[in-house]
């Protein structure tokens, strides 16, 4: 095997341990935290899903499909911010629809990857990360 899908294997195993968690966490834990945690997870995870293939490519999609899944029930409250802008909370609906057209994306890239079909896996992974950077541009303080 190539140093290379070893290096992905390790990448992808860490980023699904970061987010594993993360859905069962308790009530009590802090939102700010949690959502670090998913995000974290993305990125790490997007930075060798456009070169993943086979399983690896499915579970990179499976793992935008829960985080994306999960990431909009964090951003509740508007006293919870962290890295957050307030325009995320005064511009609600835009940025509810940014991570709805994550989870599109995410779902296609992972019927993309479940049929082996890399070149719509490789679009709608594109499309991830653009909706990651947009959102990012607009609604994420440096």
């Amino acid at each position: 095997m190539s140093r290379k899908p070893k290096i992905w294997t390790l990448v992808l195993a860490a980023s699904l341990a970061i987010g594993a968690g993360s859905p069962v966490l308790s009530q009590g834990e802090d939102e700010v935290a949690q959502r670090t945690e998913l995000m974290r997870s993305n990125g790490m995870t997007l930075r060798g899903a456009a070169d993943a293939t086979g399983q690896d490519a499915v579970v990179a999609a499976q793992t935008f499909v829960e985080n994306f899944t999960i990431l909009p029930n964090l951003f509740e409250n508007p006293e919870t911010l962290g890295e957050t802008l307030p325009a995320a909370f005064e511009n609600r609906e835009a940025f509810l629809a940014l991570f709805d057209d994550a989870l599109v994306a995410a779902e296609a890239a992972l019927a993309a990857a479940d049929v082996a079909d890399q070149e719509g896996y490789v679009a709608n992974i594109s499309a991830v990360g653009a909706t990651c950077r947009a959102c990012h541009g607009q609604f994420r303080a440096d």
